[in-house]
């Protein structure tokens, strides 16, 4: 594409969520949305408020309208808002929108009054009882008026939506059956390409999962009859239906990077196909869909190798996942086996039909700016055709980070429709996130009784009152912040309390704060993957240390292993354990999730007084002291890597739990050498591997607790002599910088750079004194130890060390392989800033309250009102009835006679040569055809013998007459009260909602045609309006000059 199109706008309702935000923690949690309703399974909106006065459709428009104009003016009015500023002469909306007309089916009920009166008489009441059930039947519905006809068209949804917001772009609507979203982009594409508009609104719109739609698909055969959606499951049975409303802001990439406009991605090729004569009207296409997909990629420039996502139509229908697999599979071959992951969103909120394709579409963006792999649910047993192909489906969400050959992240998705039309566009990132909500809330104040005042800003000074609290998710926040409140209202003077979720403290501490970096060793599988999904200076660590490793399979696919997809049954995708476990990966791990989880800290302030690396660490500890750029640091730590796994004989170690003076002797028998003294009770020795067994026969014997640690090599020993100068020759290369802040370390680092250098080169075979240097720090006045990297091992160090020292306090910034490590970094900062040593950003903006006319929409629409009915006893029918029923009766018998033709002539094919596979799909539709007929036949006799039952009832009388003014005389005091109470009559807002400053136009949508239907009441009720001219009204604005029309005319 020669010019690509930004995406800086989004909005969007789906099942369980009210807005993007929402959809995306859907599909970032791996949670799905179905519901019941009706007894029926599906992906349904919420309830959705809305203001009718702020969008400008009176609630008696409101009630005879789709409900998907209502609710896409919200969507519209969310994306605008997130694009940001824009001209409105330049901005056009283009949208695919499907559906039966949901409303229009109410309408067209009505219709058929008469036969539903000849049926009632034909089950025996008397015409003048049928005219009365009739009559009942109607009053169910929306009576007709003028201004419900524009809200039964389809087509008017872009309409309103560029009316309200008056943009005067082209505004049109797409229907492409499943693929109107990518069809509507595809048109919203060439506006901008063309020059024809600056930007553009555009996505899809579906919100009718109806009886009437499930008819249809249930019809189709293509509805799960377990009520599960398993896109790509080899069990996979079938689809549920979704509803959904999906937005996208886009202009020319050119025009949001000159506008400095946020971008979610950026669109780089579209292909668009139709699969021509294939094997039916309804059946997908190999061919087509790969010819489509090539095109793609093509126009965007790349090779499919360059996708690390591609967003599949994934119905999780038996065919239309085979057939899709096979496309993927023409088109990608060639591809490293499991380096692409596949998606459906439709296992997680339904087949939203028309919006579908925007679902998929924002759902790609998100990932993209966000930076994760969001998982696919569902899958028991991968669908065969995963096997050995370049793809994978992944259970749970996974940090997307750069590969060596794919420096870009890069995302395709693909829609395709009934009737062979298909989709599949390609999207680039663009810009990093914006730093999400912390969970963590912070107060301080110089008194206990003023804490709640305010957010604290800054840090905490220290003879402040300071209280922390966090949470995994929002509602839990204020549920802890009142256990709180309530806490210290009981005791205001206690010095100290902590509560599930939070921390108070009458005061800061005294100690000054160091900062620890984990060594080798402390690795395990998923090590830092919520964090790294939710922090994205955490995952830009682990992107420059995946590029800087260089290695296949990339860091990513071995300390993230996707769950599912390319690997021969029965064996897992990798080792990771054992990969992982190598020490050029190991390292890498380590140090990308020690300097993010720093760096994330850094940014809120955190500055150590001191640093200390246990081994690799070291290196890390550098790096945050200033001596080593980030970049300098993974370059390093590859190539000591490389150079620990290029030493011949590596060796083994072993952990001993003993003092340093009862492992020398042994250790010394053995010939193995004391490799670090973690603690007053932990010696770790090393040495070749048959020293080391022998090492650990004597302990055996001497009954000395001893385990061989999962490393690859006897680090910290003279073994590791061949890889020093390597080593050494990259570290002279980079250059070691004068450390900010004090390095703890055997070594000494300063301001020769050349002495520096040899430190570090030489720290692969010096021994690690980790306790003492602990002992130093303390000694030294330092008092809050926080770790950084994997597990908690150097603050259980630090505790054996410092033993019931006072005053102080260790906290580690990860929970190990079963915490939730976005929690436990929320917890640190929490504890961090009430030990003053960060300061807490402040909480987001609470949302404005609903407008007092708000009301609740679905996508089923406004609820309907009961209607109370009596049971009565039917009147007996006419001879005419029984004429009538006796007509319609044959006309019936007439129609099977032709269905049993059909049906005997089909046997006779069966039964007189090989059964062809289209024979046999006829068949099959014709049984499923007349299965469904008995169906809606038996809900017909359900339906009559209900009606049947319904005898004449008194309604109950409601006195709707309104208070007229005495005619004749002067009644302009009246004129402002009898003005409210028609515009309310005629409109549906409730009076108090009504001011006489308001817009008749844009702010209580009062188009010509309401005008003169108030105008008509206000002469009924008005003497003084009789004289006014039809088109009196036609150039007002306001409630307010209306009534001072009609006083003049007093």
């Amino acid at each position: 594409m020669n010019t690509p199109i930004a995406i800086v706008g989004l909005g969007g309702l789906f099942a369980g969520s009210g807005d993007v935000h929402a959809f995306w923690r859907t599909v970032a949690s791996g949670a799905h949305r179905f519901t019941e309703r009706d007894d029926r399974r599906g992906g349904f909106l919420p309830p959705v408020p809305f203001a009718p006065a702020r969008h400008g459709l009176p609630p008696a428009v409101l009630a005879a309208t789709n409900v998907v104009q209502p609710l896409s003016l919200l969507v519209a009015e969310a994306t605008l808002a997130d694009a940001g500023e824009h001209d409105p002469a330049r901005t056009a909306v283009v949208l695919g929108v499907t559906g039966a007309g949901g409303a229009g089916h109410a309408f067209s009920a009505r219709l058929h009054d008469p036969l539903l009166a000849g049926v009632l008489r034909s089950a025996g009441l008397a015409p003048a009882r049928a005219r009365e059930v009739v009559a009942e039947f109607g009053r169910l519905f929306t009576p007709w008026r003028g201004h419900a006809f524009p809200g039964l068209l389809d087509g008017v949804v872009s309409a309103r939506i560029a009316n309200r917001f008056d943009l005067r772009g082209l505004n049109c609507t797409v229907d492409a059956t499943s693929a109107s979203s990518l069809a509507a982009v595809r048109v919203a594409v060439a506006e901008l390409v063309c020059g024809r508009a600056d930007l553009v609104l555009t996505g899809g719109c579906d919100v009718e999962s109806t009886a009437f739609m499930h008819l249809c698909f249930a019809g189709a055969g293509v509805l799960s009859p377990t009520g599960r959606v398993r896109p790509f499951d080899a069990a996979s049975d079938g689809t549920l239906l979704g509803e959904g409303i999906g937005m996208l802001a886009c202009k020319r990439l050119a025009d949001a990077e000159r506008d400095g406009d946020r971008v979610y991605a950026v669109l780089r090729g579209l292909g668009a196909g139709s699969d021509g004569r294939g094997n039916g009207i309804l059946a997908p296409s190999v061919a087509g869909q790969a010819r489509t997909l090539v095109d793609a990629y093509a126009e965007a420039g790349i090779a499919p190798g360059d996708i690390g996502l591609v967003e599949c139509h994934g119905t999780g229908t038996p065919t239309g996942d085979r057939v899709e697999l096979a496309a993927l599979r023409r088109v990608y071959a060639g591809v490293p086996t499991g380096s692409v992951a596949l998606g459906s969103v439709k296992s997680q909120i339904g087949h939203t039909r028309g919006a579908a394709g925007a679902a998929g579409l924002i759902k790609a963006a998100l990932a993209l700016y966000h930076r994760v792999l969001p998982p696919t649910l569902g899958v028991d047993q991968p669908h065969p055709e995963l096997t050995g192909s370049p793809f994978h489906l992944a259970d749970r969400p996974r940090p997307w980070l750069l590969e060596p050959g794919r420096t870009r992240r890069r995302a395709a998705v693909s829609s395709f429709g009934f009737g062979g039309t298909n989709f599949h566009c390609v999207l680039e990132e663009a810009d990093p996130p914006a730093p999400a909500d912390s969970l963590v809330r912070f107060w301080h104040a110089a008194t206990p009784a003023a804490l709640f005042d305010a957010p604290g800003a800054g840090r905490a000074p220290a003879g402040h009152a300071r209280l922390a609290v966090w949470a995994a998710e929002a509602e839990d926040l204020a549920r802890r912040q009142a256990a709180a409140v309530a806490r210290l209202a009981a005791d205001p003077d206690v010095p100290a309390f902590d509560l599930p979720g939070v921390r108070y403290r009458r005061r800061g501490p005294a100690g000054r704060v160091a900062a620890l970096f984990a060594g080798q060793g402390s690795q395990y599988p998923d090590m830092g993957r919520a964090v790294a999904v939710a922090v994205p200076l955490v995952r830009a660590a682990f992107d420059a240390a995946s590029l800087a490793l260089a290695a296949e399979p990339a860091l990513g696919r071995v300390l993230f292993p996707p769950a599912f997809g390319h690997h021969p049954e029965g064996t897992p995708p990798y080792c990771p354990e054992g990969t992982l476990r190598r020490t050029d990966y190991a390292q890498a791990a380590i140090a990308a999730l020690a300097v993010g989880q720093f760096r994330y800290l850094e940014r809120l302030g955190f500055t150590p007084g001191a640093v200390l690396g246990h081994s690799l660490g070291e290196l890390c500890a550098l790096c945050c002291a200033g001596s080593l750029t980030d970049a300098d640091l993974f370059r390093l730590v590859a190539a000591r890597g490389r150079a620990m796994a290029g030493v011949a004989e590596p060796g083994a170690m072993v952990a001993v739990a003993a003092p340093l003076a009862e492992v020398e002797e042994p250790a010394a028998r053995a010939g193995v050498t004391v490799c670090n003294v973690n603690g007053p009770c932990q010696v770790v020795v090393g040495g070749g591997e048959p020293e080391v067994a022998a090492f650990l026969g004597l302990c055996r014997d001497s009954g000395v607790s001893a385990v061989r640690l999962p490393v690859a090599a006897a680090f910290h020993t003279e073994l590791m002599a061949a890889a020093v100068e390597p080593f050494r020759r990259v570290v002279e290369e980079v250059g070691v910088a004068p450390p900010r802040v004090p390095v703890y370390a055997d070594g000494v680092y300063g301001d020769d750079v050349a002495g520096n250098v040899t430190t570090l080169a030489e720290q692969l075979r010096r021994p690690v004194l980790f306790a003492p240097r602990v002992e130093r720090l303390h000694a030294d006045g330092f008092r809050v130890f926080v770790e950084f990297g994997p597990r908690r091992v150097l603050a259980g160090l630090v505790r054996q060390i410092l033993g019931e020292r006072e005053d102080v306090e260790v906290l580690s910034v990860d929970p190990g392989p079963n915490g939730d490590g976005e929690l436990a970094l929320r917890e640190t900062v929490a504890r961090l800033a009430v030990l003053g040593a960060v300061a807490v950003p402040p909480p987001p903006v609470a949302p404005a309250p609903p407008a007092a006319d708000t009301v609740l929409l679905t996508g089923a629409g406004p609820p309907a009102e009961d209607v109370a009915v009596e049971d009565t006893v039917p009147e007996p029918a006419s001879t005419p009835a029984e004429a009538l029923l006796a007509e319609h009766l044959a006309t019936h018998a007439e129609y099977l006679d032709g269905q049993l033709a059909v049906t005997r002539r089909l046997a006779a094919l069966l039964e007189n040569g090989p059964v062809d596979p289209a024979l046999a799909e006829g068949v099959a539709a014709v049984t499923a055809h007349s299965r469904l007929v008995g169906e809606v036949h038996a809900r017909t006799a359900e339906v009559l013998g209900e009606l049947a039952r319904v005898a004449p009832a008194q309604t109950p009388a409601v006195d709707t007459t309104v208070p007229r003014p005495r005619a004749g005389g002067d009644d302009g005091g009246a004129v402002p009260m009898v003005l409210l109470e028609v515009v309310a009559e005629k409109t549906g807002y409730p009076p108090h909602v009504l001011d006489p400053a308001m817009d008749l136009e844009a702010d209580l949508g009062i188009d010509s045609v309401k005008r003169m239907e108030i105008l008509a009441a206000l002469r009924e009720r008005l003497p003084a309006a009789h004289g006014l001219a039809p088109d009196a009204a036609a150039g007002l604005r306001t409630l307010r000059q209306l009534g001072t029309l009609l006083g003049a005319g007093s």
